[in-house]
């Protein structure tokens, strides 16, 4: 039981790590909609010079990181939208290296085994 519970934590960590943007992206989109949604009319009017309380700048950014998942955007280093489509072509390209090595192991048993039984036969005639 306790090895079953470790390997799930590590599997679970494991996933955390390589989703952590994702997962922190989704968290701050999460908490900044639900600042705005409760301080809706303070957000929206826009008064950028009369008492300014940091509401706009709130606002506007939480209105780009409702578009950004729609655009390729690079920011230090790290490509949104583009890394998840970057990481299922390498997904796709190990999957299709996995299955054309398991076909020419086939290959090379299937000649084998033929090289083998005619050895085989022509040796029991």
């Amino acid at each position: 039981m306790i090895v079953i519970m470790k390997n799930i934590f590590i599997r679970f960590t494991n996933w955390v790590k390589l989703r952590i943007y994702e997962i922190l992206y989704i968290l701050l989109l999460m908490i900044l909609s639900g600042y705005i949604v409760i301080n809706w009319d303070k957000c929206i009017a826009m008064k950028f010079f009369e008492q300014f309380d940091g509401n706009n700048i709130l606002f506007l950014i939480w209105i780009v990181l409702l578009i950004l998942p729609f655009y390729d955007v690079e920011a230090k280093g790290w490509k949104f939208r583009r890394k998840g489509i970057e990481d299922t072509r390498k997904q796709f390209e190990n999957a299709e290296n996995t299955f054309r090595q398991n076909q020419i192991n086939n290959l090379r048993d299937d000649i084998q085994t033929q090289n083998s039984e005619k050895i085989d036969g022509g040796g029991s005639q």
